[in-house]
């Protein structure tokens, strides 16, 4: 698993205007914390703009099924 910092100013327009007309109903006041959360998406790759970095390796063939239980937390 991988993570990279991305810019995709469409992707977040897009979500900001969901927020302003939810059938028919402008709750744009829930924009304030959407972006605030991680999130995992699959990006053209035009669109990062840092080196990516392993955060987890997992061989699924090798591994036990105990070793998917992970957490990042500390």
């Amino acid at each position: 698993m991988f993570c990279a910092a991305i810019e995709d100013s469409e992707y977040m327009g897009e979500k900001k205007a969901f927020w302003e007309d939810v059938y028919g109903v402008d709750m744009s006041i829930m924009t304030g914390g959407i972006f605030k959360d991680p999130m995992v998406d699959i990006v053209p790759p035009n669109n990062i703009m840092s080196d990516t970095c392993c955060i987890l390796d997992l061989d699924l063939v090798k591994m036990d099924k105990k070793e998917v239980e992970f957490s990042n937390f500390y």
